[in-house]
């Protein structure tokens, strides 16, 4: 008896769905272009695209227009100029980023470098903002010139939800994204985190660190249990 192997290889061709700005939507322009220049880096978070998502019903896609944080309404059938609609996000000193549609709301996570990173609640039916009550620290600055062993810079960059309504916030270190000394130099510490919100009634209450920093509330390192492995 013979065997064979067959493998079929398939080719993605990615196409381009919208063009932004051929949609009247300004995300800004790279003003330094050689990724060995340090000032590559600092542009991030100010300029082009933050998260997609998509609509339940799969008719509009949303996506966060960094340069001026607004939240961007495109229809996913023949999408034009016209038909596109962006909405401005409110807050002062903001860098907005993260999208969740979860119940008929879209949460935008929004952060003021160096001071609080928050949650907004947007109404695709109404078009309006509300917010959330939550608050979280944003850790040190936004700086050009991050050093390593530094306080992490926070950026909140996703939003996600439990089956039982509890909001999940993924933080990125935006040190990670523009460190930089040479083209040759790498940076393996950052200190990224995620954190949870319990869902209270209508709100939520975000998880208390005071003594257990480095983990969601209720978890901890335990040092008196082991487990042993023994084959028989």
């Amino acid at each position: 008896m013979q065997f064979s192997e067959r493998y079929l290889t398939v080719q993605v061709i990615p196409i381009c769905f919208a063009n932004l700005s051929a949609l009247g939507q300004n995300v800004g322009t790279l003003t330094t272009t050689d990724v060995t220049d340090c000032n590559y880096g600092a542009q991030v978070g100010n300029i082009g695209l933050g998260s997609i998502v998509l609509s339940p019903d799969e008719k509009y896609l949303y996506v966060v227009n960094i340069y001026n944080n607004t939240l961007v309404k495109i229809p996913t059938s023949n999408p034009t100029a016209a038909n596109t609609v962006s909405y401005q996000i409110p807050g002062s000193g903001i860098h907005a980023f993260a999208l969740k549609y979860y119940n008929n709301k879209i949460y935008v996570g929004v952060t003021v470098p160096g001071d609080v990173m928050s949650v907004l609640a947007f109404d695709p039916v109404g078009g309006s903002f509300s917010d959330t009550g939550l608050s979280i620290d944003a850790g040190s600055d936004w700086t050009s010139s991050p050093v390593v062993g530094g306080a992490p810079a926070f950026w909140l960059t996703d939003i996600d939800f439990t089956d039982n309504g509890d909001m999940l916030l993924s933080l990125s270190d935006r040190i990670g994204h523009m460190y930089c000394n040479s083209a040759t130099n790498r940076l393996d510490e950052q200190k990224g985190d995620l954190m949870i919100a319990y869902k209270n009634g209508s709100s939520w209450t975000l998880e208390d660190r005071s003594t257990n920093p480095q983990f969601f509330g209720d978890d901890h390192w335990t040092t008196t249990q082991h487990i042993t492995l023994k084959s028989q």
